[in-house]
């Protein structure tokens, strides 16, 4: 080794140095290769970190979507119910306001029959039963038609109630 150059004493020495630690030069290729599958490995293992990482992503926005959609669908119902308690405040205030025209039409039936019956009774009391004039009878007759067509209202009012009730 004494006649050696620089770069031919330094592999000289570099290979006595394998030679002295017992490495051959296929202990070498194999630590090599060691090496190599060390580093996939650690390629591998970042893969799997990025998987995760994107798999974790994607689930975060699903359940950000599903939750999305079911708060939509919850305010959906709520709009629903909101919308049927207003129907039926509606309805109830239909069927107040039937009970009102309904109440008012039986007490103008009630009053209308009414006058007609004391202007009867005072016309019996006063006056003989031949002695009634035409204009009596006729007012007589036009009160009682009154009452007629007011207990007809009584009984549309009814039946108009009764079907809204029934819707």
């Amino acid at each position: 080794m004494k006649g050696a150059t620089g770069v031919e004493a330094v592999v000289s020495r570099q290979l006595f140095l394998n030679l002295r630690q017992g490495l051959t030069g296929q202990q070498i290729r194999v630590e090599g290769k060691i090496h190599e599958v060390e580093v996939q490995i650690k390629n591998v293992e970042i893969q799997v970190k990025a998987l995760a990482v994107n798999l974790k992503d994607e689930l975060h926005d699903q359940l950000g979507q599903i939750r999305g959609e079911l708060s939509n669908k919850l305010l959906a119902m709520d709009n629903k119910l909101v919308a049927m308690d207003f129907t039926l405040v509606a309805m109830r205030a239909s069927m107040e306001r039937s009970e009102d025209k309904l109440s008012a039409q039986i007490e103008k039936s009630s009053v209308l029959s009414n006058a007609a019956m004391e202007m009867l009774m005072l016309e019996l009391i006063t006056a003989d039963h031949h002695r009634i004039t035409a204009d009596t009878h006729v007012s007589i007759e036009a009160i009682a038609e009154a009452a007629e067509a007011a207990a007809a209202e009584a009984i549309a009012s009814i039946d108009t109630c009764v079907s809204a009730v029934m819707r």
